[in-house]
Order: C-alpha cells, then structure tokens, then sequence
C-alpha cells in the first residue's frame, strides 16, 4: 500500500526540478511546508496561487519596529527553509509570502507574475534576485515592512506599482535599469551600496524620510548611492530624506509638467557627503528649500530648464555650479554659505542671492585659479597633524566664503553689495559685468560701490610704477569716478600746497602773508585767474601750472558730478 504513495512523492520531487511544462501551486506550497528546495527553471508554468498562509508552518515572534500603524502586521512570522529557485517562470495565480522567515535564497529572475504580489513584513537571512521579472497585476507588488538581511536584486524587473515602505536593506540593493510605472520607497533604509542607475521611475515616484546609512562608518565607494542616468519621468521625491553616504545622480532627468508637482523635491534633505548632480537634466521646477550639504555639492552642466528653490539652505561645503544653466529663476532666499560658491562659466536668467549669507572670510584678492590651485594642494594633503604652518594654512583657506564668477553670464544677479562685497573672488570681467549688472537693476550706489573695490585691488596688485601713481592719484582726487566730493578736500589740499610753494618763493612768513597767498592759490585755482603781479618769473610759472591744473581737475569734477548726480 506504500509503494503508490512512495511513487507519487518521488514524481512530486522530480516535478519540483524540472524545466518546461507545468506544475501546480498545490505541489509548491506542499514543498514548502516540507522544507524541501524548489527549482524550476525555463518556461514552466504554474498554476493556481501561491499562498503559504494556509501552510502549517512554525512561528517565531518578531518586533515590528518602524512599520506604520495603518499596516496591521502579525507579531509573528512562519519560518520558510526551502530554497526557491523559480526562473525564467510564468505563474498565473497570485502570491502571497507575507510575514515569512525565509532562511534560504530566493530566486525569481525572469519570472512573470500575472496576479498581485506580496511579501510584506517578510524576512529574507539570503540572497534575494527579482532581476529581468515583470510584475504585470495593476495591485501593488507589496514589500511593504520587509527586512533583506542579504542582498536583493531587481535590475532589469518592470513593475507597474512597487510598494515597499519601511523596508531595510543591509547589503546591496540593486535596481539598475528597473522600470518603475509607481513606486513608493517611503522611511526605508539602506545599509548597503544601493543602485539605481538606469532605472526608469514612469510615474510617481518617492524616497521620502529615507535614510541612506552606512555600516561600517567609513566613506568608500562601495557604500555609495548611485542614481546615475535614471529617469524621473513624473518627478522625484527625496523629502527629508538622509544621505550618510556620498550620493551619485549623474546624468539622471528630473521631469515634470504638472504645476502641481515638482519635478525634484528634496525639501529639508541632508547630505551627510559628497551629492554629485552632474549634468542633471531638471526639466520642470526643482525645490531643494531647507537642504544641509555637509560636504560639498556639485551641480556641474546641470540644466534648470525651469525654476530652482535653494531658500534657507545651508552648505557647509563647496557649492559647486560650474557651467550650470539656469533658463528661469534661481531662488537662495535666506541660504548660507561657509565655503566657496562657484559659479564660474555659469549661464543663467535670474538668480536671486539678496538675502543669502556668507558666513565665511573675506577673499576678494584672490583669484578663482589661485584659489583652486591651493584647494588641490591642501586636498593631496589630507592631514598635517604636526605642521602647524600647514594647519594654519588649511583653516585659514578652508574658512573662506568666495564667489566665483569668472566667465558667468547672469542675466539679471538680485544681490545687495554689503552682502557679497568681500567674498568676490578677483577677476576683472566678473567684477565689471557686477557693475553693470547693478546699473541695469537701479542699483546706482552698489554699481559705483562694486567699481571702486574692483579699482582699488587693482591698484594693489600693482607694483610701485607710473600705473600705479596715475591710480593713486585718481583714487585721491575723484575716487576712479564714483566719488565726485572726493575733489572738494583734494582741492583744497592742491590750493594749500601752491599757497606755501609762493609763501616759499616770496620769503614772506607773516599771517598777512600767509592770507593773501592762500587768496591768490584758491583764485589761481578755481578762477584760473591770471592778474596778479609777481616779483619772480618762477612765480608766474608756478602760478600758470596751477591754473591748468585747476582747470583740468575742475573739469573732471564737473564730469564727474555730471554722471553721478542724484539718480
């Protein structure tokens, strides 16, 4: 009476390996109630559900710490030891691993899912491969509170609405090139090196409050976030995300042309490390309101095609916006800066900085190249605990806020001159397209503020020649233009030196002396008067330079009056 019974289990364990042809579900869910490994594998097709919650299977109990109170999970999970192999499959029924302990690999490449799918709440110790499986049920494929102990891999899967919330991966998490019709990655955490290059996210997509951890507490490569070349076709959520990792979203797109919805939101984000964004394409308005950048931020090529929101933003780090292009407006309401903002080559409608706040110290004599030759050198040094020259050295540059705007085109730069006028990094261009930046805005004051520093470092930079006395001179007389009352003390000055010069010559050292020559220099000088008899040719020499000098400075003065009248 055994051997039918006997028979029939061996033809059951064969139909649990084979490839081709078609199982039932029934033969599975028997399997795995007795713990015996599953390995089907090209084009077998099975039939009927996959549910283990009607399986007699033990229990454990497990805390359920961090899932949402709206998902009433069971306290308890059935223990799974069979390894599942099913590749390259079609199963027609729905699946349901819910609150499952899984203590041995899972595999599901290729494999087609027609009906919904859950493993919420599950626990997986081993390897978990999705790669190249399609989810085609229009239900959620549900990992909802689910723990991947090892690592888990969807690259190349498409599914139509993935729902994975408060779930953890501690090794690798690998989506490259996954498409994504919806997908939920709310309050989840990554441990592990985490992938999603090339994935396509076709609908809504979110990573709010997510956290991006690191285990070992070192910054390798090997525990980066990659976002590289993936598309945001409906926009894409980070809010109050943290990354405590160095993040990667080179060449990702960022689309969106609902009004009602960002194309980039990561409002109140932290980033812990280096956030890379190098040639992002933000097609749609981005908002990064409220972000802490502790390291530096790099935004290199990025195009905003529509509006960007840095408002109250902080970074501790270099700001970088190399070759950026800004086609709408560009929002640092109430953001600062401890470092370095570069702007360098920047092509751009309107930024606004009038109420940002650079926190750190000045440098408006340097230049943006020698600036970023030191920034090498020290960065090639990562420490010098025993030089305290290079320690010194690397505070005091490392301490600097300086805005670098060599070769930008900014078409309209909203900023008042009290807040950037000592953190322009040196560059003659920059400083002149400033000024008439000012001017084209109706800041007349800053415009002639801003032209007179820019004149002033020049004459600095200068060595003691002819250039730099003409500058002197100009300085002292009209302030290079901007600064018309300048003359009335200069003049008075000149008057003064000529009145001793014909006190000398007239060897008359009396108070009545004194008046009448004091006379004669301001009359000489303003009037460019030429009556007055001398008792020395030397005299009417001197008083004839005078009077071309006063004539030629009181001409500049009127100019200079003239094209600084009150605007």
């Amino acid at each position: 009476m055994l051997i039918p019974e006997f028979i029939d289990f061996l033809n059951d364990m064969a139909k649990l390996r084979q490839s081709g042809g078609s199982i039932s579900s029934k033969a599975i869910l028997d399997a795995i109630e007795r713990g015996d490994d599953i390995f089907l594998d090209e084009n077998v097709a099975i039939d009927g559900d996959l549910d283990v919650g009607q399986l007699n299977l033990p229990k454990i109990n497990v805390n359920r710490v961090g899932c949402p109170k709206s998902y009433n999970a069971k306290n308890s999970v059935m223990i799974i030891t069979s390894s599942i192999i099913i590749r390259n499959c079609r199963i027609s029924g729905y699946i349901n691993f819910s609150n499952s302990l899984f203590s041995k690999s899972i595999n599901f490449m290729k494999t087609q899912f027609e009906k919904w799918v859950s493993f919420a709440g599950s626990k997986f110790a081993e390897d978990v491969n999705f790669a190249g499986a399609v989810f085609l049920n229009e239900e959620p494929t549900n990992f909802l509170c689910t723990t991947f102990g090892k690592n888990v891999y969807f690259d190349g899967a498409s599914i139509k609405d993935f729902v994975v919330n408060n779930s953890t991966f501690y090794a690798i998490a690998s989506f490259w090139g996954t498409n994504f019709r919806v997908s939920n990655f709310i309050e989840c955490e990554f441990y592990g090196e985490t992938r999603f290059i090339g994935a396509n996210f076709n609908g809504y997509s979110t990573f709010d409050s997510a956290k991006f951890m690191d285990l070992t507490g070192f910054r390798t490569a090997a525990s980066s976030i990659d976002f590289s070349s993936a598309i945001f076709a409906k926009g894409g959520h980070f809010g109050d995300a943290k990354f405590k990792k160095s993040v990667v979203f080179t060449w990702a797109q960022f689309i969106s042309h609902n009004q009602f919805i960002e194309a980039a939101y990561f409002v109140g984000t932290e980033f812990q490390n280096r956030a890379t964004f190098w040639e992002v394409l933000f097609d749609g308005v981005a908002h990064f309101g409220m972000c802490i950048f502790f390291d530096d931020v790099d935004f290199k090529l990025a195009k905003f095609l529509d509006d960007v929101d840095f408002g109250g933003s902080r970074f501790y780090g270099h700001a970088k916006f190399q070759r950026a292009k800004f086609n709408e407006r560009a929002y640092f309401k109430d953001a600062s800066f401890w470092k370095n903002l570069v702007l360098t080559s920047t092509r751009g409608y309107e930024m606004r900085l009038r109420e940002a706040n650079f926190n750190g110290g000045p440098c408006n004599s340097f230049s943006y190249a020698q600036i970023s030759e030191k920034i090498r050198e020290l960065e090639s040094v990562p420490a010098c605990p025993w030089d305290e020259t290079c320690l010194w050295t690397k505070a005091h540059l490392w301490s600097k806020s300086c805005i670098m705007l060599d070769d930008s085109a900014i078409h309209h730069l909203f900023v008042r001159w009290n807040n950037i006028k000592d953190h322009i990094a040196y560059d003659a261009a920059s400083y002149l397209a400033l000024t008439k930046n000012f001017r084209d805005l109706g800041e007349f004051s800053d415009a002639d503020l801003c032209y007179y520093q820019f004149r002033k470092i020049e004459k600095n930079k200068k060595d003691i020649n002819k250039s730099k006395i003409i500058n002197m001179l100009e300085d002292f007389y009209y302030g290079y233009g901007v600064y018309p009352l300048k003359a009335i003390p200069a003049s008075f000055a000149i008057i003064c030196i000529f009145a001793l010069l014909y006190l000398l010559c007239n060897r008359t050292f009396d108070l009545q002396s004194v008046g009448n020559n004091l006379y004669n220099s301001t009359m000489i000088f303003t009037a460019n008067s030429k009556g007055f008899n001398w008792n020395s040719s030397y005299l009417y020499a001197l008083s004839l330079f005078e009077g071309l000098l006063g004539w030629l400075l009181m001409a500049l003065f009127l100019i200079t009056l003239g094209r600084n009248r009150p605007r």
